[in-house]
């Protein structure tokens, strides 16, 4: 967490200036991950998809049966609009870029969305490499960078990669970002419960009809949406 590697919007991406440092925050945060895991770097390829997206390949030792993929990302939501407002209003109370153990729990931006991810599967390959093993068939870890506002130059370029390299249809089985295990998610229920995702999050398209929504506000964030955000847009377009 202490790697910010934020995710602009859009029309950030024209700020030659943020441009610039997201490389930098990019660059040190993929960095700290090739320092870090060198069983991975020893056993795994790595290829660099759209300069900040990433793709290890761990080869198998049965090229016959299809490979699995697991996926995650990243980048996270930026800060800047949350921090230094006036008395009263929500606002972090530690540096949400300092990886911060407060209270037994760890604070900051990416803490479960979701760089945890990135760094869980890195710690599984990496204690697997250390063995020696190696798996029957190949498996593919892809990292996004741009997921917080849509994957367009992420997500979409290491599917493009996946259709150039390996061709359609390639993977047995493929695991992205899901759910968690939340504590007093609901009053009356002590135990944690596990929630479980039965469905993907798409585009606004329903019976090959797509509905045209251009809302003011942020396209994906984690963190509740406010008034004019396109969530509640995208609501008010499929109720009316």
């Amino acid at each position: 967490m202490t790697f910010p590697a934020a995710s602009r919007a859009p029309q950030d991406a024209k700020n030659a200036q943020l441009r610039l440092e997201a490389a930098k925050e990019f660059g040190a945060l993929h960095g700290f991950l090739d320092s870090t895991f060198p069983h991975v770097g020893r056993a795994m390829t790595k290829t660099m998809v759209n300069k900040h997206s990433a793709i290890y390949h761990w080869k198998g030792t049965d090229s016959t049966q299809r490979p699995y993929l697991v996926y995650a990302h990243c980048d996270v939501v930026p800060v800047d609009d949350q921090i230094n407002r006036p008395p009263g209003e929500t606002q972090w109370s530690v540096d949400p870029f300092a990886g911060v153990i407060k209270d037994g729990y760890v604070w900051g931006r990416g803490a479960i969305d979701l760089k945890h991810m990135v760094v869980g599967w890195l710690e599984v390959f990496e204690d697997l490499a250390s063995t020696g093993f190696q798996p029957k068939r190949d498996i593919y870890f892809a990292v996004g960078h741009d997921e917080e506002i849509g994957g367009a130059n992420g997500a979409k370029e290491v599917a493009a990669w996946f259709a150039e390299h390996l061709g359609p249809d390639c993977f047995a089985f493929m695991w992205d970002e899901g759910m968690f295990v939340i504590d007093e998610l609901i009053g009356f229920v002590r135990e944690p419960i596990a929630c479980v995702a039965v469905a993907e999050k798409v585009s606004s398209l329903a019976e090959n009809c797509t509905i045209p929504v251009r809302p003011a506000g942020a396209l994906h964030y984690s963190r509740a949406p406010r008034r004019r955000a396109c969530v509640r847009a995208r609501v008010r377009a499929c109720v009316s």
